[in-house]
């Protein structure tokens, strides 16, 4: 089975595809929480835009509840070549506006923190 490069990779939060407001993604691991767990970090650039679909009003409403978070490397369906990464995080505050220049968009980093290890699906 022929695996996928990153062009267009599934970045969806709490269901909600947010690829098309976003510029870079990663999910790393991090410190040990505990003899068994591993603190795992979610990092999404996004451009900030307002209005009924867009990324200041579907993320800002999400803040301080626990939501899935699903990373792969297409919006394909999951398998040996697109594996999907899926884990909960708790959405925290977004900036209302960033660095705000006449002509430039805006972006900020979205930081996520896993709550507990994630699961790597690939079938």
């Amino acid at each position: 089975m022929a695996g996928y490069r990153i062009i267009t990779p599934k970045i969806s939060i709490d269901g909600t595809d947010i690829k098309a407001m976003s510029k870079t993604v990663s999910v790393v691991p991090g410190d040990d929480l505990n003899f068994v767990e591993k603190e795992w970090t979610c990092s999404i650039d996004v451009e900030l835009a307002y209005g009924v679909g867009l990324s200041h009003t579907v993320i800002a409403a999400l803040r301080d509840t626990v939501v899935e978070v699903v990373i792969a490397p297409t919006n394909a369906v999951v398998g040996a070549g697109n594996p999907h990464c899926t884990f909960n995080a708790r959405i925290p505050a977004i900036p209302f506006m960033m660095g705000a220049e006449t002509g430039q968009r805006q972006t900020f980093t979205l930081d996520l923190v896993s709550e507990g290890e994630p699961v790597f699906t690939v079938s």
